[in-house]
């Protein structure tokens, strides 16, 4: 179920933004300790969020999303326990988590380290398309800006 994010999600999904950007940019040289000074950024990103949602799962934080004022996405991470159903295939919960966006915004953007091939990969499938690609700020690292518009 996706719903609104609440003060008492908060833990769980700091601690699932934290896990999981350890685990999608294990190319790091030290990714635990990149994404530790990035926690502020992550609170700031969620101060200025006007949109914050999680999907709830029997009373678990699988995945989540928040959204800016201006549709940037800075921040969307699925649970990789949580990805897929036994098969195999995907629950798409990353999908899930989009769609009141796609519904409610005219258009979306975010950005992606271009290494996060899992990512890049999920913005394509979800009709997003690369815009621009360059450098981050203070690291260096090649990113891709994106975008997605309703039709």
């Amino acid at each position: 179920m996706i719903r609104s994010m609440n003060n008492l999600d908060m833990n769980r999904v700091e601690e699932l933004w934290f896990n999981e950007s350890i685990r999608v940019h294990n190319w790091m040289d030290d990714p635990q300790g990149f994404w530790d000074e990035k926690r502020k950024d992550f609170h700031t990103a969620l101060h200025k969020s006007d949109t914050k949602l999680v999907f709830d799962e029997d009373n678990i934080v699988k995945g989540f999303v928040i959204k800016w004022p201006d549709n940037y996405i800075p921040e969307i991470f699925v649970d990789h326990k949580h990805r897929a159903c036994p098969n195999g295939k995907s629950k798409k919960i990353g999908r899930a988590l989009l769609k009141p966006l796609k519904e409610s915004c005219p258009s979306l953007t975010a950005s992606v380290y271009m290494l996060n091939h899992y990512a890049i990969k999920f913005y394509i499938k979800n009709d997003f398309i690369i815009k621009s690609f360059y450098a981050e700020q203070g690291t260096g690292f090649a990113k891709l800006s994106i975008e997605w518009k309703k039709h």
